[in-house]
């Protein structure tokens, strides 16, 4: 059985054991340019605790404003502003 793969066409062929017969195929990769992205800041619905995403520690972190860090209420159970409305997606696939 002979077997050839070429990646840079995309054709993969294979002859039959035992037969004239080959099998060849041809290969289409999707485009694709999206992206999954992740949210880089969060609120509190009930107090307004604010947070961003910090990479360096990779945690999230209070944000501060004039100086004054955005705590909320430390009681809270924290309502975060997630509601559907982030598409962690950009980009195109297949160009649609």
């Amino acid at each position: 059985m002979s077997t050839r793969y070429s990646v840079g066409e995309r054709i993969m062929w294979q002859q039959l054991p035992g037969t004239d017969t080959v099998m060849c195929v041809e290969f289409t990769q999707p485009t694709m340019n999206a992206r999954v992205r992740k949210p880089t800041m969060r609120v509190c619905e009930e107090c307004e605790r604010a947070e961003r995403w910090d990479e360096d520690l990779e945690a999230w972190q209070l944000v501060r404003e004039d100086g004054e860090r955005l705590t909320g209420n430390p009681h809270c159970i924290h309502e975060w502003d997630i509601n559907g409305a982030f598409n962690p997606m950009t980009g195109t696939i297949n160009g649609a």
